[in-house]
């Protein structure tokens, strides 16, 4: 099973520009500044208070994934080098490529019955490959398993769910 959790057809683009004492201004469509925030203060070197960012609207860059932080982190990078404004973004390609959180996944489902036919028990095993990057995997795994019995009541479940990190894809 394939999983498509989201995707953007926008790209993620991002402008910054060098402030006075190392502070750096952000325009992007990231939906969550705060992480934004938190992985630029960290690769540059900053506080978090000295990266201000600005949003017109919310979307195009995804969430909470590394793949969101690609083109606001080579954008503050740069105009923090160079100290001019520079814009960056990542081809749509690139885009769907990293942040549109395809998960394939290997559910295995034994169900129990009895002489009725209602189920009386459910094993299930997920697997969940995380791709190469680590930081959805644990989010994607609690939503399927939050929606494994879905509109369905099982007297009694076990579920064994394990994810790994190790593909390229």
């Amino acid at each position: 099973v394939g999983g498509q959790d989201h995707f953007s057809l926008e790209t993620c683009v991002a402008r910054a520009e060098p402030g006075q004492d190392g502070k750096i201004m952000l325009q992007t469509s990231v939906g969550d500044r705060g992480f934004v925030r938190r992985g630029l203060a960290e690769l540059l070197g900053v506080e978090q208070s000295d990266i201000r960012i600005e949003r017109s609207r919310v979307g195009g860059c995804g969430d909470q994934s590394a793949g969101t932080l690609i083109a606001p982190a080579i954008a503050a990078l740069a105009a923090k080098s160079s100290g001019l404004p520079v814009r960056a973004g990542l081809r749509r390609e690139t885009g769907f490529k990293l942040t549109a959180k395809q998960n394939p996944v290997s559910v295995i489902i034994r169900a129990f019955h009895d002489s009725s036919a209602s189920i009386q028990s459910v094993e299930c095993a997920v697997h969940l490959d995380g791709g190469w990057q680590i930081d959805q995997a644990a989010s994607v795994l609690r939503n399927i398993l939050h929606h494994l019995d879905s509109a369905y009541f099982f007297p009694n479940i076990k579920v064994e769910a394990k994810f790994a990190c190790g593909s390229n894809g």
